[in-house]
Parts: C-alpha cells; sequence; structure tokens
C-alpha cells in the first residue's frame, strides 16, 4: 500500500488518500524506516520474500536502528473482520 501511495503522490495529479485506520497506521510506521521507501520496501522483500512474512528481529538486523517497538508495530497482523 504504501508503494501505490508513494508512487501516485510522485507520478500523478491524483495522489491517493486511504481513509482506512489500518492503512493510516501502516503508512505512518513506514514512514519512519530510514532511507527511501522504494528502497527500504525492496530490501525488507528481498530478505523475507514478501513484506507479509516480515518478522522484527529481521528488520533490527536489516535497520539496526530502528527502534524494537517500530519493528514490531511493523510486523503486526491486521485482520479486518
Amino acid at each position: 500500500m504504501a508503494f501505490s501511495v508513494e508512487m501516485s503522490r510522485t507520478k500523478t495529479t491524483h495522489a491517493m488518500e486511504p481513509d482506512d485506520n489500518h492503512y493510516k497506521k501502516a503508512w505512518e510506521l513506514v514512514l519512519q524506516l530510514p532511507g527511501e521507501l522504494y528502497e527500504t520496501t525492496k530490501s525488507i522483500r528481498n530478505h523475507f520474500g514478501s513484506l507479509g512474512k516480515a518478522e522484527p528481529v529481521g528488520i533490527r538486523g536489516l535497520f539496526p536502528d530502528v527502534p524494537e517497538d517500530l519493528a514490531m508495530g511493523l510486523c503486526q497482523k491486521c485482520y479486518f473482520t
């Protein structure tokens, strides 16, 4: 989702503005990661195979300066039902 939002902001004239609270929270967390958004998420995807398989220990291995609570928040599962 973060990638789609960022691309819509930089590559179109009609940026996405998700209004779902789950997406908003995820977006806030992702923006706290170091580096450029696309490269950062690509690193996570390459390490774990997908963003959904990320684990806090691995996030902190990739980004040692990331606080534990941020790594935990990024790896929480979100259940919509």
